[in-house]
């Protein structure tokens, strides 16, 4: 992997990999030819206990882990909501890196959209946690689930909180290493998913501390926020 960031740069490899792929069946993130049956449980679930609440009174916290110093944790989302997720979640330093709105918003899509090859500069590339994720594509996005609800009743606050484990090559090396055991050793998967467990999953009271919380911060502003 080294060699590989070395020739093409660290900034081609993380929006290649975050990307995923819709064509290589064995590739990393291979988004696959339907709707994950998670999505659908989620979906139905929604359009039929909460389907007549309007759009504008749903807030959605994704809880994701992997990206970013141990126990830092990053709200990732559209660039719509940006000035309002900054207000109510300012940065801090050590603990929280703010609200990074930008690779998912209206910029992000109309790029991912067009044909040609990826525009990524290795020179500027950001070491935030949402640099690299400007084609990605199947991620849960507020637009899909105010499909929900009501038309008309407004948009869903979906926001990503993105707590951080361990370095992003030590992240993409056991993804590929559970990749490869899934597809050419599945007799001994139980092996291989333990690098992306502990890749994901970091066993220390003080890491499972922030997780508890930072989530219990951001639960409660965004319950108060909808009350208000």
């Amino acid at each position: 992997m080294a060699a590989y960031v070395a020739t093409y740069g660290y900034g081609y490899i993380k929006t290649a990999l975050v990307g995923g792929t819709y064509t290589k069946e064995q590739g990393l993130f291979y988004g696959g030819r339907q709707l994950e049956p998670s999505h659908v449980l989620l979906r139905d679930f929604f359009k039929e206990q909460l389907g007549k609440v309007p759009a504008q009174e749903i807030a959605w916290v994704d809880v994701h882990t992997g990206l970013g110093p141990p126990g830092v944790d990053v709200l990732l989302g559209s660039g719509l909501d940006k000035q309002q997720m900054e207000a109510i979640f300012p940065k801090v330093e050590g603990e929280f890196d703010g609200c990074q709105c930008e690779a998912f918003g209206v910029r992000g899509v109309d790029r991912r959209c067009g044909q040609g090859e990826l525009e990524v500069n290795n020179a500027k590339f950001s070491s935030s946690q949402s640099a690299g994720y400007e084609y990605t594509v199947g991620a849960l996005s507020g637009d899909w689930v105010t499909e929900w609800f009501p038309k008309g009743s407004g948009k869903v606050l979906l926001v990503q909180q993105e707590f951080g484990t361990l370095a992003s090559l030590s992240v993409a090396r056991a993804l590929m290493l559970e990749n490869t055991g899934f597809h050419y050793d599945r007799g001994n998967h139980d092996f291989w998913r333990t690098f992306t467990q502990d890749a994901f999953y970091v066993r220390t009271d003080v890491w499972k501390e922030k997780v508890l919380r930072r989530g219990m911060d951001v639960f409660q502003k965004m319950a108060k926020m909808l009350s208000s």
